[in-house]
């Protein structure tokens, strides 16, 4: 083989493994974080209500509650019980320390540690 079909095909094999490693947009969903906790935040409340795409790469101490419709991505640590209303999404990569609590969450991605997980809490009418 010449030189120039050998650069010829280190070329088009070049582009086949660009091509091959593009994703596009719109079959992903972009999801924009409006608030990152990165320190240690304690609850004032008996929950603290999670009601905007957050990032957690810090510690929440207490118990929390993923609104519909909301994102969390975990990174760091929930110091209890963590419950995940109907249509949330979660991202999970850090610890759990007590249960979570799934009612029903749109998109759940588990890459931690969980102590306890308790599939869709079903309440008495």
């Amino acid at each position: 083989m010449n030189k120039k079909a050998m650069i010829l095909i280190t070329v088009i094999v070049a582009v086949l493994l660009l091509l091959s490693s593009i994703s596009f947009a719109e079959d992903e969903e972009v999801v924009v974080y409006d608030q990152i906790i990165s320190n240690v935040l304690v609850s004032d409340e008996a929950n603290y209500i999670i009601s905007s795409n957050t990032i957690v790469s810090g510690i929440i101490e207490g118990n929390v509650i993923v609104n519909s419709g909301v994102y969390l991505k975990l990174d760091g640590i929930i110091n209890g019980d963590l419950t995940l209303e109907p249509g949330s999404n979660f991202i999970f990569n850090g610890i759990v320390v007590q249960e979570v609590i799934d009612n029903g969450a749109s998109t759940y991605e588990n890459n931690g540690i969980i102590q306890h997980f308790v599939e869709e809490l079903v309440t008495g009418e």
